[in-house]
């Protein structure tokens, strides 16, 4: 049994930075989603790993690399936002974030993974 720091991402837009060609629409949703361990839970440690999984899955090098943290004021807690540090690629603006991720404790028992919840027993 040990404790490590999950993060569930969600990709947006994985492999669409704008230009017309990737941005027309064939009716299929282009969200990806990915549960990974990561060492840290700091922005810097999440972004590496939304990098890999935008690049596995058809993402730009040079643009994801434009990716910055965006989380708004309102979040909860453990929730770290990232979109492109450019506002417009291609004359293109995006209404929602490129990655959304929610960052965790769990506890690792025989590869399974159990969330963890601070519970407050003083009020």
């Amino acid at each position: 049994m040990k404790l490590v720091t999950l993060v569930n991402i969600i990709l947006n837009r994985p492999n669409d930075f704008g230009g017309f060609q990737s941005s027309i629409s064939n009716g299929f949703l282009k969200e990806r989603k990915a549960t990974v361990i990561v060492q840290g839970d700091q922005p810097g440690d999440i972004l590496e790993k939304v990098k890999e999984l935008a690049l596995q899955h058809g993402g730009n090098e040079n643009q994801i690399n434009s990716l910055v943290v965006s989380t708004p004021f309102s979040s909860r807690d453990g929730m770290i936002h990232f979109k492109e540090g450019n506002d417009f690629f291609h004359g293109i603006q995006y209404g929602n974030d490129y990655a959304v991720c929610d960052v965790y404790s769990a506890l690792e028992i025989d590869g399974r993974y159990f969330r963890l919840q601070e519970v407050d027993i003083n009020s």
